[in-house]
């Protein structure tokens, strides 16, 4: 019409670009007051302090007006360059739906929001069940109802022994195990070599510096041999984890002689491998227990139930005969464990949300594609009702016609998901297997939600009066 009306090509071109523009201008506010509005929590999320600072600098307003424009150029040429070209006579007439339905755009559109959303649905089902794998493999020892206590000077630390004496008088403390390092953090990197072997037959091994009640209060399990005993003979004597055995090939290993330090130590015990300083995600490495060290800087105190106030109150009195000014700093071991997978979990919600975003964007283009097919189909759908069609046979017709971009989409999606996961999972030391079921609840999970925004519209067109759709065109 604005054409018969004499608008050029100009005309139009400016008519869609100022539509274009005022659209995307309120998008862009729109998303600028979500941003404001989801800071707070993405930061959280992000485990970092996020400014909008560099929004309003020179930089950040330049990009925004650059991606802006950037948008409107792309949003507008369709509309401008395609649908101004139009033909005045078949417009009118009504032809321009069916050079329009020629056009795969919102076919190929959908297919390609689909790919992504099947991608993403399987990883966050493998990633969950993944991390929930991970939480869920046995330590190796018992953390539950272990508070580390820490920050000692190096009169308290000398002093470790006397400590223990008076801690051990309180009923609830069942055992202490004292340590130089922490569990859950960092270990000592030493260089051990069989007696009578040269240095260059050695091996790299990780050492936490114990005492004698550590292996007890932690509830590590031998293999064989004995845990430290606090008699003199510990000084000269070692524990190693089966990973150091089975890595440095000691066959019975046990009463064996290993030079550290150019000091000689006997093996007496071999501990089942339990995750010292990481999660189960990571390999665990060759450990070397020792108890020559005569100083400690944290006490793993196993509890007979909670830490309470009171508990900890009655251990500061007593940590305070030894340094009046010691402030008590403590920890559950328990939840220093479970935080190690903080990074994991922040990384499945990240995931989960950009699912959910895809999903509705999905939704949102599969809800448009079948508006389009319903409207371009009125007539067909008005003679199809005439001859005897029922409106669930129509809907199962339009529904068949607009899933089956989802159906391509799938391998698609499948063989992409597949090596990414297997990419991920290969750094995994216990990791799950990709079983089908994953792929399957994620295609099956697709198709129920391109079921819903089909049927919504088909639906409601199905069951219009056919005497109303046949006159529609």
């Amino acid at each position: 019409m604005r054409k018969t009306s004499g608008a050029s090509l100009a005309d139009l071109w400016r008519l869609f670009y100022t539509e274009t523009t005022l659209l995307t201008q309120a998008a862009f506010l729109l998303e600028l007051l979500g941003v404001f509005a989801a800071l707070d929590s993405f930061s959280e999320l992000m485990n970092s302090k996020i400014s909008l600072s560099v929004l309003w600098s020179v930089k950040g307003v330049v990009f925004m007006v650059l991606s802006l424009l950037f948008l409107v150029l792309i949003s507008g040429s369709y509309p401008s360059f395609y649908l101004s070209r139009i033909p005045v006579v078949g417009a009118i007439r009504g032809r321009s739906a069916k050079v329009m339905r020629k056009s795969h755009l919102s076919a190929a559109m959908v297919f390609i929001q689909f790919t992504i959303s099947v991608f993403l649905l399987v990883s966050v089902l493998v990633v969950f069940a993944q991390i929930s794998h991970l939480k869920n493999v046995p330590l190796g020892f018992n953390p539950q109802n272990v508070v580390g206590v820490y920050g000692f000077n190096r009169q308290m630390s000398e002093s470790h022994k006397a400590i223990e004496n008076e801690l051990t008088k309180l009923p609830y403390i069942q055992s202490i195990g004292p340590s130089i390092h922490y569990m859950g953090g960092g270990a000592s990197g030493q260089y051990l070599h069989e007696l009578g072997k040269t240095e260059s037959k050695g091996y790299q091994v990780n050492e936490y510096r114990i005492s004698k009640g550590f292996c007890e209060t932690l509830q590590l399990q031998l293999v064989e041999g004995k845990f430290f005993s606090g008699t003199v003979e510990d000084k000269t004597s070692i524990i190693l984890n089966q990973t150091a055995v089975r890595e440095f090939g000691l066959t019975d290993a046990l009463g064996k002689q290993v030079v550290m330090h150019d000091e000689p130590l006997t093996i007496i015990g071999i501990v089942h491998d339990f995750y010292y300083s990481s999660h189960a995600g990571e390999k665990i490495q060759p450990l070397a227990l020792t108890a020559y060290a005569s100083d400690v800087d944290v006490m793993y105190l196993k509890m007979s139930g909670e830490f309470s106030v009171q508990r900890k109150n009655e251990v500061s009195e007593i940590l305070h005969q030894f340094n009046p000014e010691y402030i008590l700093t403590s920890y559950h071991l328990a939840d220093a464990y479970a935080s190690k997978f903080r990074k994991e979990d922040r990384f499945l919600t990240m995931l989960l949300l950009g699912t959910m975003l895809a999903i509705f964007l999905s939704f949102m283009g599969m809800f448009a594609l079948s508006a389009y097919n319903a409207e371009s189909r009125t007539k067909e759908i008005g003679i199809r009702k005439v001859v005897g069609s029922s409106t669930l046979q129509v809907v199962f017709r339009m529904l068949a016609g607009s899933l089956k971009w989802v159906l391509l989409a799938m391998p698609l999606a499948f063989l992409a998901a597949y090596l990414t996961l297997d990419f991920w999972l290969s750094g995994i030391a216990n990791r799950v297997t990709l079983c089908p079921h994953y792929f399957m609840a994620g295609g099956l999970a697709a198709l129920i939600i391109a079921s819903l925004a089909v049927f919504l519209k088909s639906w409601q067109a199905a069951r219009q009066n056919p005497v109303v759709s046949l006159r529609s065109e």
